[in-house]
């Protein structure tokens, strides 16, 4: 009789576990809470599953146990990972820089070629069903489910975080961990929205390219690039988001944080400085706001001079055009909050990577036990590492458990 094998949450590293256990010989029996598979995925990338990146430097993975990070990673690089979805059928471009997405641009498709593969190699889905504990007996793992009470030889835990809890996820598989022992790093909503203290509704909609520094207690953290969208919360967009994990982490501790925005990340403050004054006599018809206007987007200018208190001058005098200056390079916002899980893409922390094998993802605690993707003390920044990471580590946690 085949070894069984049971897979929690048929997301994105879930469903590369379930094909390569199946491709391997065992019964492979996988419980989603859901009613289908991937719900999560289907949001990615817009709707569109930004599967992997070009470019996949360590710095875009964050993990309190980098080096098992590095492990898991290893002999799955892009290239891999683009031979393994055209393998499935799934035809990758490169997109938007060096983010790579499926042909089509839909995560419909990575869900349906990932799905087919599963039910064509005899993979058995419970759909519906939530596992609602976990324990092991006499060498091997009771589940207890709403279908009942079912007995496997391993149990792979892929439910994912808690991000997103209207598409299913929960702290559920953190809960498992904690049951057998494992350590599990302080978790926290990342790649998330940031609630401002300033009102940022007079801009609310404009999505302008900013350099973007996250400023604790005074002090310079963190520096990217990228959109920044304005809303009437506080602030969004890829450069926020990918910000928004040192902001969150830091206000848990306590810590006063803020983000400058530079507005004009290609010139100097010299070089604004500059162009300001050689603009300066158009000011003799036309005011400062309508001036502004012909460098940022209409509602951007509004709210720089409402920022300044700047927003009814009538001249550019040397005291008015540094401060324009200076706010126009370092534009700050105070961070009360983020959004929370609610709108989170992904959560940070989770089961301590020093407790996991890279090689199989195994549990070092109990054997027979497996971990996969969000759940993990790993997390990524925007353009495609978190799903990367689930691919890598689903599939060596499915052939593990064939071992």
């Amino acid at each position: 009789m085949s070894k069984r094998c049971a897979i929690i949450g048929a997301g994105a590293s879930g469903l590369v576990a379930a094909i390569e256990a199946a491709r391997a010989g065992l019964h492979v029996k996988v419980f989603e809470k859901n009613a289908k598979c991937g719900r999560k995925l289907l949001t990615t990338g817009n709707g569109r599953c930004n599967i992997t990146n070009l470019a996949l430097g360590l710095e875009h993975f964050h993990s309190n146990a980098v080096d098992v990070v590095v492990r898991v990673l290893a002999g799955f690089d892009t290239k891999a990972c683009m031979a393994y979805f055209k393998a499935l059928g799934v035809e990758i471009v490169a997109s938007e820089g060096e983010k790579c997405f499926p042909m089509s641009f839909q995560a419909r498709t990575v869900v349906e070629m990932l799905t087919f593969t599963c039910k064509a190699l005899g993979v058995e889905f419970s759909f519906a069903c939530e596992v609602l504990h976990v324990k092991k007996e006499n060498g091997v793992f009771a589940l207890e489910t709403q279908e009942g009470a079912q007995v496997f030889d391993a149990v792979l835990v892929a439910t994912g975080g808690m991000s997103v809890p209207t598409l299913g996820s929960s702290a559920s598989g953190l809960m498992f961990a904690k049951h057998f022992g494992h350590r599990v790093h302080a978790t926290f909503p990342s790649l998330v929205q940031l609630v401002t203290k300033e009102d940022a509704s007079l801009a609310s909609g404009v999505k302008w390219y900013c350099e973007v520094s996250v400023v604790v207690d005074g002090r310079t953290k963190g520096v990217h690039q990228g959109d920044v969208l304005f809303a009437s919360y506080g602030l969004s967009g890829l450069a926020i988001l990918d910000a928004s994990r040192e902001v969150v982490a830091n206000l848990a501790l306590g810590h006063k944080v803020a983000v400058c925005l530079d507005l004009f990340p290609t010139l100097s403050k010299e070089a604004l400085k500059g162009l300001f004054q050689k603009r300066s006599y158009l000011l003799s018809t036309m005011p400062l706001v309508t001036w502004l206007e012909g460098v940022l987007h209409h509602k951007l200018a509004r709210l720089v001079l409402e920022n300044l208190g700047l927003h009814g001058a009538s001249t550019l005098d040397t005291k008015t055009l540094n401060r324009l200056v200076h706010g126009c390079k370092r534009f700050e916002w105070e961070i009360k909050e983020s959004k929370g899980y609610a709108t989170a893409e992904v959560m940070a922390g989770g089961v301590a990577m020093e407790e996991i094998d890279p090689l199989t993802m195994g549990s070092r605690k109990v054997g027979g036990l497996y971990f996969s993707g969000e759940v993990l003390d790993v997390d990524g920044d925007c353009g495609g590492y978190n799903l990367h990471f689930a691919w890598a580590s689903g599939i060596k946690a499915g052939r593990g458990m064939a071992r």
